[in-house]
């Protein structure tokens, strides 16, 4: 548990470099959702705060 609580839950677990952050962005030949609705291209809203949040339930379900 002590593991989990450093390497994931901890506020210093995900801090990033600036130079990392300026390469995240979405990849928009990777989008196979686009074609799946035949309408029109949803919005693309890439967030990293929400891929910890995702990681961190994730885990959290794992664990009970």
């Amino acid at each position: 548990m002590k593991i989990l609580a450093d390497g994931v839950f901890s506020a210093d677990s995900f801090r990033f470099k600036p130079e990392f952050m300026r390469r995240v962005q979405v990849d928009y030949l990777n989008r196979n959702d686009i074609f799946d609705s035949g309408l029109s291209a949803p919005g693309i809203d890439y967030s990293l705060n929400t891929q910890v949040l995702t990681t961190q339930r994730k885990v959290l379900e794992r664990c009970s």
